[in-house]
């Protein structure tokens, strides 16, 4: 409900905020929000906070990112996967005699 109020605005307002507009939402919803911010996103400002990589990588083209409070990174999606790896990094030592 707030999604839709925010964003079919009738003032249209050049910049909306949206607070993790798709937690608890099923992927089929979750899909049809980011498909409606998509078509939004030409004439306005959205600005989001997300948890989800997947959600920022879908509709962002700027990241920050935040630690504590305090921003540890910001730049596109690809600039902060160069950052921070892309995927997980498993190390494995071994042990003398083992």
């Amino acid at each position: 409900m707030s999604i839709a109020l925010a964003l079919a605005s009738p003032s249209e307002s050049s910049i909306v905020i949206l607070d993790e507009p798709t937690t608890a939402l099923d992927a089929i919803v979750r899909d049809q929000v980011w498909q409606l911010i998509k078509s939004l996103r030409t004439n306005r400002c959205i600005v989001m906070t997300t948890q989800h990589l997947q959600e920022a990588e879908e509709l962002a083209d700027k990241v920050a990112l935040l630690d504590l409070g305090k921003m540890v990174a910001k730049g596109s999606v690809d600039e902060i996967k160069k950052m921070f790896g892309i995927g997980y990094n498993l190390i494995v030592n071994e042990l003398e005699g083992q």
